[in-house]
């Protein structure tokens, strides 16, 4: 997901940038700033890196900017397509897809509106400029709301509106913040929380006016504006910095321990209103790492799995008896919101897990449930996906599946100090990864293997240890690294009969698990401590590990891996 931020604050160009910085987690291949100087609007941007534009920018006064952060989605990465864009007396910036932007562009042009970039989000400056022929910016923004489909949330300047920015949103976040004095807003809270712990999170359909000194909001059909309470978020800037650390995932891998403990211990009981016990069946749903989850998830509640973008509630025949769980770290990610809707729309009982109070998908659910980690800066799932799997557990215990264990503290503790044993083996270029696993423990190798790709690039197979003789065994060299993960007694032999297969072919074996044959067996080894019920969490740390050295060793920054972004908000 792209990164928006923005001020209505005196001199405030460079703690624009300094905000737009601490967004820079998401992900983003250009970066871009608008702001009113002398009654214009300047636009500055440009590819690569938020230092290289504050090169650019250079030492300027302004009290009034929208600064952006860009995945290129339509259109390549260029410096034109780079936001904000600007048309006439509008600039904005956008997060979201208009899906007809193609029809509305083409209306546009027959209009006489000349178009620079390649992209979906410029047709709302246009729109913007075509809606506000005289000179009312609110009406300006209702006709453009009404014109385009898709998600968006959009930061807008107007030429002839000095001392306001406006947003409007619809599918993805924003958030309002209040300071003495200033005015600020931001894709997510930790962009702010430097600033000012004031927030406001907008709903889908109102516009805001941010000014330095009075922030209003409208939603549909009013012609007043109107004032919203603002909440304190518990975020501080020590949670959104790497303070001691050199990476943000090292930092987290470190908190999974606390968090994980703070977690289960906050869902001792169910919540007020809790009606799992009157479900008949479980859904699980959720994308990537937080899918991952579901599968484990679905074992302990004897309930199935789905991919978030594969479900389909009348094919799946969700009704009122239905309990769909919906797993996502930030809580906007798009096919797990369309799932979660599906589901709704049939009857069927919606529980959220999520880390963002707040956000959309909370708005949805009949049942929240947070997990408790703190901000999780680095795009790669590290400390939430232990959380979520301490809130599945307890969900388990609620249905009646799982009984009660100690918290996961102690193990957690006692993995991160056993794990170094892998930095040897980042240390090798190896040509082709396995990971083998059987039962619960294929599922931390499949979030094992997402972890190898997305951080440190390695090609990465995950395999039943039973079916490598299948077919995957011809894959198999002296270039091979072969992590054999087993948390479980009875798939002992298993593991040991694939360990001495892939042996043979002269592969290199490295070994996450409590068992001293298969340890011993193996050419590297991670010996695991006693999980006390919590297998899969302690499991999935040595591999989180070896994917960060992997990436530190290659010289890759694993804090911002390549075309990817923390929070997927388009579909």
């Amino acid at each position: 997901m792209c990164g928006i931020v923005g001020f209505a604050k005196s001199d405030c160009l460079k703690d624009t940038l300094d905000a737009l910085q601490l967004l820079e987690y998401r992900g983003y291949d250009s970066a871009g700033v608008a702001y009113l100087g002398n009654g214009e609007i300047v636009v500055v941007k440009r590819k690569g890196s938020i230092e290289g534009l504050r090169r650019k920018v250079g030492r300027k006064k302004t009290d009034l900017t929208i600064a952006h952060t860009r995945w290129a989605t339509h259109g390549k990465v260029s410096t034109v397509n780079a936001h904000p864009h600007a048309y006439g007396d509008w600039a904005i910036v956008h997060n979201g897809i208009v899906t007809n932007y193609a029809s509305l562009r083409a209306d546009l042009e027959r209009r006489g509106h000349v178009f620079r970039s390649t992209t979906d989000s410029e047709v709302i400056a246009h729109l913007l400029q075509e809606g506000g022929k005289k000179g009312d910016a609110l009406a300006a923004i209702r006709y453009t709301m009404g014109r385009i489909e898709g998600s968006y949330a959009v930061a807008a300047l107007c030429r002839y509106s000095p001392n306001r920015v406006y947003l409007f949103k619809k599918g993805n976040p924003l958030v309002v913040g209040k300071g003495e004095g200033f005015g600020c807003f931001a894709s997510d809270t930790p962009a702010l929380v430097a600033y000012t712990h004031r927030v406001y999170k907008m709903q889908d359909g109102e516009i805001a006016a941010v000014g330095k000194r009075e922030i209003l909001f409208w939603r549909e059909g009013e012609t007043e504006g109107g004032r919203r309470t603002f909440g304190t978020t518990s975020l501080t800037l020590s949670n959104v910095t790497k303070g001691d650390y050199a990476t943000y995932m090292q930092k987290e891998i470190d908190e999974i321990p606390s968090t994980a403990d703070r977690t289960y211990r906050a869902y001792e009981t169910p919540p007020m209103g809790w009606k799992g016990a009157e479900m008949e069946r479980w859904i699980l749903v959720g994308c990537g790492t937080a899918y991952h989850a579901a599968l484990l998830g679905a074992s302990l509640c004897k309930g199935e799995a789905i991919v978030a973008s594969e479900f389909d509630a009348d094919a799946m025949q969700v009704d009122d008896k239905t309990g769909v769980i919906a797993i996502s770290q930030s809580g906007e990610t798009a096919d797990t919101l369309k799932a979660a809707l599906d589901a709704k729309s049939k009857g069927g009982y919606l529980v959220a897990v999520t880390n963002v109070p707040g956000s959309s998908l909370t708005h949805l659910a009949d049942e929240v449930l947070l997990t408790l980690s703190g901000a999780e800066i680095g795009v790669a799932a590290t400390k939430s996906y232990t959380t979520q799997l301490a809130i599945l557990a307890r969900i388990a215990e609620w249905l009646g599946y799982r009984k009660p264990t100690p918290s996961p503290l102690v193990p957690l503790t006692s993995v991160l100090s056993s794990s170094a044993t892998l930095a040897e083996v980042a240390k090798r270029r190896w040509s082709t990864i396995f990971l083998l696993g059987k039962g619960r423990d294929y599922v931390t190798c499949l979030e094992g293997g997402l972890k190898l790709k997305e951080i440190a690039y390695l090609h990465c197979e995950v395999c039943y240890a039973g079916e490598i003789k299948h077919g995957p065994l011809a894959l198999v060299t002296r270039k091979t690294l072969v992590v054999v993960v087993c948390t479980d007694e009875e798939a002992l032999q298993a593991d040991l009969c694939a360990l001495s297969e892939v042996r043979s072919r002269d592969a290199t074996v490295a070994v996450i698990s409590p068992y001293d044959e298969l340890c011993r067996a193996g050419d590297h080894a991670v010996r695991l401590p006693d999980g006390k019920g919590w297998e899969q969490a302690v499991g999935i740390v040595p591999l989180q590990q070896l994917a960060l050295w992997s990436a530190l060793y290659k010289e890759l920054d694993p804090d911002r891996p390549r075309n990817l972004a923390k929070s997927v908000t388009v579909k």
